[in-house]
């Protein structure tokens, strides 16, 4: 079962790679998260950050999981904690570091419209986040590219396969 720390929650509530995986035979004391569960980062500089589940899973005391009723979409109140990030943060109760504990994360307000505005929410914002990601993924091969494309023109330059000489302003016209 993988075991996540807050390192593992990323942007727009993606959890990535477990940093080491409990032994499901030897759960005994270990608290497991359901899939569903929302986790949220409780302490530290990342205090705040919210990931959503959707598979079993187990983490360290900094995370918070909360596993909402059957009544509620778990992935819509998600949403509302991702987008109250600094709120969140700004609720924290300061001694040497940031904390905000369970009581209090159970007194911060959230909205309930019916569970069918809540779902239209959910999926319209998760629509949008993949159009996001592949708008993401399109401009990091596109930057790839450029780069591969900027070595390729140096590597060329330094070998003679290009005379820099003469290419300044060739082919462009300056007004």
């Amino acid at each position: 079962m993988p075991w996540y720390t807050p390192a593992a929650l990323n942007e727009f509530m993606s959890v990535g790679r477990a940093d080491k995986a409990a032994d499901v035979a030897e759960t005994g004391g270990i608290p497991v998260f359901l899939p569903g569960s929302i986790l949220v980062v409780g302490i530290g500089e990342s205090l705040g950050k919210v990931g959503y589940l959707d598979h079993r899973a187990t983490g360290n005391q900094q995370l918070t999981a909360l596993h909402p009723a059957e009544s509620v979409d778990g992935r819509f109140i998600a949403w509302q904690l991702w987008a109250a990030y600094e709120e969140i943060r700004a609720w924290a109760q300061y001694s040497r570091i940031r904390i905000i504990n369970n009581d209090v994360l159970k007194s911060f307000p959230i909205a309930l419209p019916p569970v069918e505005v809540q779902v239209a929410v959910r999926k319209g914002l998760d629509s949008d986040k993949q159009n996001l990601d592949r708008l993401r993924d399109a401009a990091d091969r596109f930057s790839k590219l450029m780069a591969e494309r900027r070595q390729a023109l140096i590597t060329a330059a330094v070998t003679g396969q290009f005379d820099v000489s003469s290419a300044s302003g060739r082919g462009i016209e300056v007004p």
